[in-house]
């Protein structure tokens, strides 16, 4: 019995969705065997999405940009259910992971990134039952794992150049080695 030829469906993810990829991803060793038996050209197409566009997990969230909704302690203490002075703690706690972006005068201001790791770390100490101590553990290994991707997806894009200068190589010299072949018969 043949096994069916995988359907590819091209799609568009927001940021936000890889991320939540990425995380399921790379808490599971099974998925990132899966993945590792999937073809080169998909692999490379999975870690650019996830290297591009997955932001969470970095050792200084970037600044908002201007148009994204800032959020005061008091709105993101609301919208993650995490009192306002554990997000204080968890600063200190977490300084390589959590850092919100904060005004002139030193107001914090969460953006959306921020806001993803709280639920991370949340998630980590609540419903995985981690220290915080163990929770910063996994976020390291988990940066150290997309860190792997990314330097992953440059070796195999650096193949591919190569398999196509290869490639263009043989092409420029079948016709001749083909023309003095025949020339000889």
């Amino acid at each position: 019995m043949s096994k069916p030829n995988p359907t590819v469906v091209e799609t568009t993810l927001s940021a936000e969705d890889v991320t939540s990829i990425v995380l399921a991803v790379l808490k599971s060793p099974s998925a990132i065997n899966a993945i590792g038996k999937e073809s080169a050209e998909g692999m490379n197409n999975l870690l650019r999405q996830i290297g591009e566009e997955s932001t969470a997990i970095n050792t200084k969230p970037p600044s908002a940009p201007p148009s994204a909704k800032l959020l005061s302690i008091k709105e993101a203490s609301g919208l993650t259910g995490v009192p306002a002075y554990t997000l204080r703690y968890w600063e200190k706690e977490f300084e390589e992971f959590l850092q919100p972006p904060r005004t002139g005068g030193g107001i914090r201001r969460y953006d959306r990134l921020s806001l993803e790791m709280i639920k991370e770390i949340t998630h980590l100490v609540d419903e995985e039952r981690y220290s915080l101590a163990g929770a910063r553990g996994v976020l390291q290994s988990m940066r150290s794992q997309k860190e792997t991707l990314q330097s992953l997806q440059k070796k195999i894009e650096e193949s591919e150049e190569i398999r196509q200068i290869v490639e263009q190589f043989i092409q420029s010299i079948r016709e001749p080695l083909l023309k003095m072949i025949v020339g000889s018969v």
